[in-house]
């Protein structure tokens, strides 16, 4: 072989160097490029996960039952009071508890019931099924929605108390079950014009001092007088035992007593009501000033 050839040679071998190591260096050095492609280039490339706005979707969703209200009927707990007006001033009140007017606290003479109460016997004993599981929350009339309600257990007795509403209109009533499930309007109050009442209280208390709770409710009439009318309902016989109009009133609940203020000249008049002798009695009114009556439970 001559020189020249194998200058030529040499010359081939040197580029063919070159290639391979081009060639090598293009596919990533280690030969295994296509196999790492086949890996990483769909994830690379596979669109994001998104979730669909559909609004077929939404049928995925859990669906929460609603469940607001008392369990019945075996609900022991008194419903919960109303708030206070604020515009009442609130009185001291003593180490135990009360309202510090204890002055009214003997047993009075003048017997007093339930004559000229707001809440009467509905004309129609017609039955309601009553959802336990929602408790007094499904005890409203069709149309109308629940404003406030609870449960009331007394003797054996189970009652439900119910506020509803309808625009302006307000009624209220007390039911007591029949049959399971089956519940019907023992006592019943109504302001569809809503031109009488700004607002219905509602509380449970031992009033009657027996061990066993009896229900108050407190109606605020409409009005600059701004009147407050109680009905005092005896729970086990489900009738209003006491009723009082009061004017610019307030009345206190608490174990043994209904305690009522009513405005006279220039201060109020301050009764206890309590049960003794087989009947509710109403001491005579006490004199006290606007600053020592306290605010409303009902």
């Amino acid at each position: 072989m001559t020189v020249v050839q194998r200058r030529v040679l040499g010359g081939v071998g040197g580029v063919s160097a070159i290639l391979v190591l081009l060639l090598l260096l293009t596919r990533g050095g280690d030969g295994r490029a296509g196999d790492r492609l086949a890996v990483e280039g769909p994830a690379r490339d596979a669109p994001a996960t998104t979730t669909t706005t559909d609004s077929s979707s939404e049928t995925t969703l859990p669906v929460l039952p609603v469940t607001t209200g008392v369990p019945v009927p075996n609900a022991t707990e008194a419903p919960p009071p109303t708030a206070p007006p604020s515009a009442t001033p609130a009185a001291p009140r003593t180490a135990s508890g009360t309202t510090g007017l204890s002055a009214a606290s003997s047993v009075g003479t003048t017997t007093v019931d339930g004559k000229g109460a707001l809440l009467a016997r509905p004309a129609s004993a017609a039955t309601r099924p009553v959802d336990k599981a929602k408790g007094c929350a499904s005890a409203n009339d069709a149309g109308w929605k629940i404003a406030n309600c609870g449960a009331l257990r007394s003797s054996g007795t189970a009652l439900l108390w119910v506020v509803e509403t309808k625009g302006k209109a307000t009624r209220v009533l007390v039911l007591k079950e029949q049959t399971a499930g089956q519940w019907s309007t023992v006592l019943f109050a109504a302001d569809d014009a809503g031109t009488a009442w700004t607002s219905v209280g509602v509380r449970g208390e031992d009033v009657s001092g027996d061990g066993q709770p009896e229900l108050a409710f407190g109606f605020h009439r409409q009005g600059a007088a701004r009147d407050l009318a109680v009905d005092l309902v005896d729970a086990a016989a489900a009738n209003v035992v006491v009723h009082r109009d009061l004017s610019h009133g307030v009345a206190q609940t608490a174990q043994g007593a209904l305690t009522t203020w009513s405005a006279a000249g220039d201060g109020y008049d301050e009764v206890a009501i309590r049960f003794a002798g087989g009947a509710w009695r109403a001491t005579a009114p006490k004199r006290v000033e606007r600053g020592a009556v306290p605010a409303s439970s009902v």
